[in-house]
């Protein structure tokens, strides 16, 4: 919007000088107020632009310079309307006097502070820039650290979940080894209800199957014992009859044996 003001300005001045030389030439009334209609429609169009920039947010020295030339303008629109008086009068010489002197220094004037805005702008403009970048390579430097921070993260979480998981699982390798050896003291059990708290619970309860398994085992070898025992002594007791009764049959053998004797005897006699 200053650059447009700015241009505006430039061309009414020049449809100004157009102006003169139209009258100075003769030109057709219909010329001149084209050019006129023309200078109008600038000087409306450059004040509306500058309006329009005034509403905006503005830095200290343009603010500044617009302050400025809020009370400029009108006082170098005044003295071209002067100008044109001097035109419609037919004084040509005077309005080209008035060109040279006041409207030249008033013109300067107000370009001189459209130029403190332009510039104004324009070192805004860099120094947006420069702030972009400066956001850019900190937006950069954040993300790469976020980036960093979200590894790190995630390799301690890595870590953290395998040391929850392998851990239990360390402690069951180790419960079935001793399972393994025979060492069924040992207690096996977990409060977590995960899949390793529950391969803790299973491996506990192996054991205590085991364990009840031995027991039973061990009841039936002591019972077993106590009937072999028991088969030995009637085993004994069978075997000792067994003698008694060889000795007598010994005895019975005997007591034949002499009583044939006797009866041989006998007979002889």
């Amino acid at each position: 919007k200053t650059a447009e003001a700015k241009s505006k300005a430039i061309a009414q001045l020049k449809d100004l000088y157009a102006l003169i030389a139209a009258h100075a030439e003769n030109d057709s009334q219909s010329v001149k107020d084209t050019i006129r209609q023309a200078m109008t429609t600038n000087q409306a169009d450059s004040e509306k632009a500058f309006a329009i920039y005034r509403k905006t947010p503005l830095a200290d020295d343009e603010r500044a310079a617009g302050d400025q030339m809020e009370r400029d303008w009108p006082i170098y629109q005044a003295q071209i309307q002067k100008v044109l008086t001097v035109l419609d009068s037919g004084n040509v010489q005077g309005a080209r006097a008035l060109m040279s002197g006041e409207i030249q220094q008033a013109y300067r004037t107000v370009m001189d502070e459209l130029t403190i805005m332009v510039e104004s702008n324009n070192r805004q403009i860099g120094e947006g820039a420069r702030d972009a970048e400066e956001q850019e390579q900190a937006a950069i430097t954040v993300l790469y650290i976020g980036i960093a921070l979200a590894f790190l993260a995630a390799l301690a979480l890595g870590l953290f979940i395998s040391r929850l998981i392998s851990r239990p699982i360390a402690t069951a390798v180790a419960s079935a080894q001793l399972i393994a050896k025979g060492d069924l003291t040992h207690t096996i059990g977990s409060a977590a209800r995960d899949e390793t708290g529950q391969l803790l619970t299973a491996l506990g309860e192996m054991q205590e199957g085991l364990k009840a398994t031995i027991h039973q085992i061990s009841d039936a070898s002591n019972q077993l014992s106590s009937a072999a025992e028991e088969l030995n002594a009637v085993t004994e007791d069978g075997s000792r009859g067994l003698l008694r009764q060889n000795d007598e049959i010994q005895q019975a053998a005997t007591a034949v044996t002499e009583m044939t004797s006797a009866v041989e005897e006998v007979a002889r006699n």
